[in-house]
């Protein structure tokens, strides 16, 4: 990037957002107004939201801008994660934790967040610019390149088709089998708990309900790549094998087996209260306790979110963290075989209930619940 013939330094002065895609322009700046062929400005507004980005990118290209600048005090935010802009703090406290892991952990989170997808998809580059590096109506001219390198995954799916006059309707039950790959030594992550626990959970439903046999259709997805930002789910949802108009709810596993042996995290309560409903009382018959205090977490979570960004009924249940998670360390022995049992009798008997029924759920609704900052 250059403002007025003086190039900016990467990293320091601007950064790409991961959102954006590649491009070239020369042009002059115009912060409001008819952008055509120009680079339109906005400075970003503290506590911004996804939708904020999107109406900012929606407007520069509605109004001709052939990129987007967003003038900010420091160059961090969701949408900036590369590993040459990492703040300080917090590469010491991972360069701490995880040690000589470090660079593949980077790798994996530019990743997520290349792959964090928008409600709507940006045809123009989009940078991040230090405020005191910009001088309005200057030349400007901005080069992105990023270059990828592209793994295959697969997605495995099975499917029960349904015997009674629901059958065109489907439940879906996902986990995803993918773990964190090798580390530096060459060694696998065991991913006992993410998610070979969800995995062997939705199994174990996948054959109880097989021999069974429900009304409406059950689809089973072990989702690929969900830890390098939910791409196998992604990629469903925008390919379904059945429509997702005819999909009635997805619940997904996603690290089940630590913890409190008889509580499970319930992600999903506050978008869909009547699911949360009929899932409570089923649980309590269980013996198994729903936790609704991550909520937070939902939109950050796993392959539940794209389902819920398509207007599909989709909850996840998951133990939480530990000290093993993404861990070396997260091995078979420190799963509870137990607790993997309860939260698999209890998805059987949730998803038993609605295949046997005309329930049908309601919209999830579209709610904001902030992460937790903590105090420095």
């Amino acid at each position: 990037v250059s403002v007025a013939g003086r190039e900016l330094k990467i990293f320091d002065d601007y950064a790409p957002l991961t959102v954006c895609p590649s491009g070239e322009v020369k042009g002059v700046s115009a912060e409001e107004g008819d952008f055509s062929g120009k680079i339109a400005v906005t400075r970003y507004e503290e506590s911004t939201d996804e939708q904020w980005l999107v109406s900012k990118i929606k407007e520069a290209e509605t109004n001709g801008a052939i990129a987007l600048i967003i003038l900010k005090k420091d160059l961090y935010s969701d949408y900036t994660v590369w590993d040459g802009l990492i703040p300080p703090k917090l590469r010491l406290r991972w360069e701490k934790t995880l040690g000589e892991d470090m660079g593949h952990f980077l790798s994996m989170k530019v990743t997520q967040k290349r792959n964090l997808a928008l409600p709507v998809t940006s045809n123009i580059p989009c940078i991040m610019v230090k405020e005191d590096k910009y001088k309005a109506a200057h030349e400007i001219s901005i080069k992105v390149d990023i270059k990828e390198d592209r793994i295959p995954a697969r997605n495995v799916i099975g499917y029960i088709p349904g015997k009674g006059k629901n059958k065109d309707e489907v439940i879906i039950i996902g986990a995803h089998y993918d773990h964190m790959g090798l580390d530096s030594k060459g060694r696998h992550f065991p991913g006992a708990d993410d998610n070979a626990s969800g995995v062997a959970a939705m199994l174990e439903v996948a054959e109880r309900l097989a021999r069974k046999g429900t009304d409406r259709s059950i689809i089973f997805i072990a989702f690929d790549a969900e830890e390098w930002g939910l791409v196998g789910s992604r990629y469903y949802v925008n390919h379904p094998v059945i429509p997702l108009d005819k999909t009635v709810l997805m619940i997904n596993m996603d690290t089940i087996g630590r913890n409190d042996p008889d509580s499970i995290h319930f992600l999903g309560s506050k978008r869909s209260p009547d699911v949360r409903e009929l899932a409570g009382e089923i649980a309590g018959k269980n013996g198994l306790k729903l936790l609704d205090d991550i909520e937070f977490a939902f939109k950050y979570g796993s392959d539940h979110y794209p389902f819920y960004g398509k207007g599909v009924p989709a909850i996840d249940l998951t133990s939480g963290y530990h000290e093993d998670f993404h861990k070396i360390t997260d091995t078979w022995e420190k799963v509870s075989t137990d607790k993997v049992t309860k939260v698999a009798d209890f998805v059987y008997k949730l998803v038993e209930r609605v295949a046997d029924s005309d329930i049908h759920f309601q919209k999830p609704l579209q709610v904001e619940i902030p992460f937790p900052v903590r105090e420095h």
